[in-house]
C-alpha cells in the first residue's frame, strides 16, 4: 500500500527486499521458536538502522521490506550496504546460543514510469534471488531488456530445431555395477546456435518450457530415440535407453496413447525404454505422476 502510494503521487523511492539468507538452515539450529526470537531481534536492528528513513514491513516468513522515500536506488546503496555489514557483524543470542546470519538485499527503484507496486516488489525479489549471500542487487532495466531478448533468441532456435531436425542427440553409457551385460543409455539433448556453439541445456529448456514447447521437445526427443534404437538393436545389441520427460509431459494425458502407438509402428519391445521423470516434477505433480507411472507400466515400459 505504502509502495502504491508513492507510486501515485509520482515520489522518487526505492524498495528493499530483505531477505536472510540459509534460512531452512538456521531454523534447524535454532528451532521455530528460536527462529521468532531472531526475527525479532533483527526487526529491532532494521528498525534502528533507518529509524523514520524508512518504512518497514515483514513481507515473509524470512523476508522484510523498506520503503526508502525520496531516494533513488543507486543514493540507497550506502545505507543498504551498513545494515548488510551491521547484520554480518551481529551475534543474535537465541535462549543463550549464539547464531550468525547474514542478509541478501534486492533492490527496485518506485517513479511516475512504474504503474503497480507489485511489479517493483517483484523486480526486487528477482535481485534479491540472484545474490547468493550476503549482498546487495540493484534492478536495472536493461538487464531485464537482455534477458527478454535472450529469452526470445532461445525460444526460436527451439522453433528452428523442432521445425528442421537439428536437435542433436548424445548417449551417455551408463554402467553397470553388478555386471549385467545390457547396453544401457542415457538420452541427452544438445542444441547448436546458428554460430554452431553449443547452447547450455538449462537455458533453452527452460525457454522453451516458458513458450509451452517442453511437450513437442520430449516427443521429439521420444521419437528420434525411438528410431535409433531400433535401427541399433535390429543389428543384435540388447540396448536401453533412459529417456527424460519434463513436467509438461507429466500433465499430458495423450503421451501415453501416442506411446503406445510409436512404440508399435518401431516394432521395439517397450521395456527397451526407461523413462526419468525428476523428483521436484514428481513431488510437485504427485497425483499426475503416479497416473504415468501405472500406464508407462501398462505398456511394459521402465520409470
Amino acid at each position: 500500500t505504502q509502495a502504491q502510494g508513492a507510486i501515485t503521487e509520482g515520489q522518487v523511492a526505492s524498495l528493499g527486499y530483505i531477505r536472510i539468507d540459509r534460512y531452512s538452515e538456521v531454523i534447524s539450529k535454532v528451532g521455530l521458536a528460536g527462529i521468532d526470537l531472531l526475527l525479532t531481534d533483527l526487526a529491532t536492528m532494521l528498525r534502528n538502522h533507518f529509524g523514520e528513513a524508512g518504512q518497514l514491513a515483514r513481507f515473509g516468513d524470512d523476508v522484510f521490506t523498506v520503503l526508502l522515500a525520496g531516494m533513488a536506488p543507486q543514493q540507497s546503496q550506502e545505507q543498504l550496504a551498513g545494515l548488510l555489514k551491521k547484520a554480518e557483524g551481529h551475534l543474535f543470542d537465541i535462549a543463550g546460543r549464539t547464531v550468525q546470519t547474514t542478509l541478501s538485499i534486492g533492490v527496485a527503484g518506485l517513479s511516475e514510469q512504474t504503474s503497480k507496486a507489485q511489479e517493483v516488489i517483484d523486480r526486487a525479489h528477482r535481485c534479491a534471488d540472484e545474490i547468493e549471500a550476503n549482498g546487495i542487487k540493484i534492478y536495472n532495466p536493461a538487464d531485464e531488456l537482455a534477458a527478454a531478448a535472450n529469452r526470445g533468441n532461445l525460444v526460436a532456435m527451439v522453433q528452428q530445431a523442432l521445425d528442421n531436425n537439428s536437435f542433436r542427440l548424445l548417449f551417455q553409457p551408463i554402467i553397470s555395477l553388478r555386471g549385467d551385460s545390457d547396453e544401457h543409455y542415457e538420452v541427452l539433448l544438445r542444441l547448436l546456435s546458428p554460430q554452431g556453439e553449443e547452447v547450455p541445456a538449462a537455458d533453452f529448456l527452460a525457454a522453451a518450457k516458458d513458450a509451452g514447447l517442453a511437450e513437442k521437445i520430449d516427443r521429439w526427443v521420444v521419437l528420434n530415440s525411438v528410431k535409433l534404437l531400433s535401427e541399433h538393436r535390429s543389428k543384435g545389441h540388447n540396448t536401453r535407453l533412459f529417456v527424460h520427460l519434463s513436467a509438461n509431459s507429466l500433465q499430458d494425458q495423450t503421451l501415453l496413447p501416442w506411446l503406445s502407438v510409436a512404440l508399435k509402428a518401431a516394432r521395439l519391445p517397450s521395456d527397451s525404454l526407461v523413462f526419468q521423470i525428476s523428483e521436484p516434477d514428481a513431488v510437485a505433480y504427485l497425483k499426475q505422476a503416479k497416473a504415468l507411472t501405472q500406464g508407462l507400466a501398462e505398456l511394459h515400459c521402465k520409470v
